[in-house]
């Protein structure tokens, strides 16, 4: 048999008599639960706001960013370049009109190249991950064009981005 807390119609206690039982008025326990700082309870919830969009743009920044590292090593995969250049040129034309029609500007021949820099210049993809979190995909494109990113300090140039941002 399940056991219930007696209510106010079980003990005949009602709110008014348990006011007056601790010496305040039934009117003053209404006022008291009235009162709230508005400006807190804002400032509150803009923060609370203002960290979800916080998490929700990093997330959707590294996800857009694996995701143009994957397009990369796929495309790299396909051997669309080297001895197939010419061939692959032609395939990356095709792929990038089919993307663009369905997809949008992000996947210009342009942006195709990019992702295929990007995963020949990051080739790990725990590292593409770890530092996706970090920083922006904006970011990587200025990366890109360091020949080699260990030797020319890229812990510098991460710093001079992060400063950025």
């Amino acid at each position: 048999m399940k056991r219930t807390r007696p209510t106010s119609k079980d003990t005949g206690i009602t709110p008014r008599k348990r006011a007056k039982q601790g010496n305040v008025t039934h009117a003053a326990m209404r006022g008291r639960l009235a009162v709230v700082d508005e400006a807190s309870l804002l400032a509150d919830l803009r923060s609370l706001i203002q960290a979800a969009r916080q998490r929700v743009a990093t997330v959707a920044n590294a996800t857009q960013t694996m995701l143009y590292w994957r397009v990369g090593r796929r495309l790299l995969k396909e051997n669309l370049q080297d001895a197939r250049a010419a061939y692959g040129k032609q395939i990356l034309a095709t792929v990038s009109r089919e993307l663009r029609a369905e997809f949008g500007d992000g996947f210009t021949l342009r942006s195709l190249y990019r992702s295929i820099q990007f995963f020949e210049v990051f080739p790990d993809e725990a590292i593409v991950s770890t530092l996706s979190t970090q920083l922006s995909w904006s970011h990587f494109i200025e990366l890109l064009p360091l020949k080699n990113p260990l030797a020319t300090r890229v812990d510098e140039h991460l710093k001079k981005l992060r400063a950025i941002c």
